[in-house]
């Protein structure tokens, strides 16, 4: 999961978990890991980092968190040099969904990551800065020949922002999903929590669902009464 992703890598583990799927959540931001710190996890025995310079067994580094499995990277500075070479054989060793966390922008790190994941989603703000950093994603992604399964559109419904419309004319991708300004994301964030979590009834809450039950090819119906329940 590429681009204004910080939020949305932990919700679709959660929401992939809730669905009855098997979901790991890999922190691929090796020099800036945030997962664990989302989720209020600080401290681990061990790490993605310590996982990459050793020849341990993957699933020593995997920890649980209300039902999905998370792969955290290392906080420490003097661990953010190490390579992901062998990554891709040992993350067929998890059971499940593997959903990884890419660091922001485009690095080495970036197209280094992609050579280990089957399909790409790109999550998108709808200003004009980061559609700007969508299409550079986009081109890199096709350069590297790998599937792109599409768009997602994050934090809309404010005054002044493109349209969804446009955005689809913009960029000529599938859109997955459009997921809502919610000042609930921040509450739950606020008490280590995702909104799922926190607020299951939210308009945050069902959007990922919806999206979690698109890419999954599973049926979400959204509760009824949600708007009344997410009043309560």
């Amino acid at each position: 999961v590429l681009g204004e992703r910080l939020e949305a890598v932990a919700l679709l583990g959660m929401a992939f978990t809730l669905l009855g799927e098997k979901a790991n959540i890999l922190d691929g931001d090796l020099k800036n890991p945030n997962v664990g710190i989302y989720l209020g996890l600080y401290r681990f025995s061990k790490t993605l980092n310590d996982f990459l310079k050793s020849d341990s067994d993957i699933n020593e580094i995997s920890y649980d968190y209300a039902g999905m499995r998370i792969l955290p990277a290392s906080l420490s500075l003097p661990d953010i040099h190490v390579g992901i070479s062998r990554l891709r054989q040992s993350l067929e060793q998890l059971e499940g969904y593997v959903i990884v966390d890419f660091p922001p922008g485009l690095s080495r790190d970036t197209t280094s990551l992609m050579d280990i994941c089957d399909k790409c989603i790109i999550v998108t703000n709808p200003t004009i800065a980061s559609l700007a950093s969508t299409m550079r994603f986009v081109n890199v992604i096709r350069d590297a020949d790998k599937p792109l399964a599409g768009i997602v559109v994050n934090r809309t419904g404010k005054k002044y922002e493109i349209a969804t419309q446009d955005i689809e004319s913009i960029v000529p991708e599938k859109l997955l999903g459009v997921v809502p300004e919610d000042d609930t994301v921040r509450r739950a964030a606020m008490v280590k929590k995702t909104v799922i979590e926190y607020k299951p009834y939210s308009r945050a809450s069902i959007a990922i669902m919806e999206l979690a039950g698109n890419l999954l090819g599973k049926s979400y119906k959204k509760p009824r009464f949600s708007r009344l329940m997410n009043a309560m």
